[in-house]
């Protein structure tokens, strides 16, 4: 999925995710904030913010640096 920058984040199976920003690669894991390192499902709400399923079975949202749980309200 694209966030709003134009980056290019990328969902794996066992790595976290990837965000390619037409140059570079940067890989993002639990040390970055994710549940989970097997990403189930990238979804963008009509925020246009970033959800990431992982396999711990909750729902992360990117700030931009590190990833955060995101709570429903």
């Amino acid at each position: 999925n694209e966030d709003n920058d134009g980056n290019l984040l990328i969902g794996t199976i066992d790595a976290g995710v990837w965000k390619f920003d037409g140059v570079n690669l940067t890989n993002y894991t639990t040390k970055d904030g994710l549940k989970g390192n097997s990403i189930w499902v990238i979804y963008k709400n009509n925020k246009n913010e970033l959800l990431f399923v992982t396999n711990g079975e909750s729902i992360c949202k990117f700030n931009g640096k590190i990833f955060v749980e995101y709570t429903f309200h």
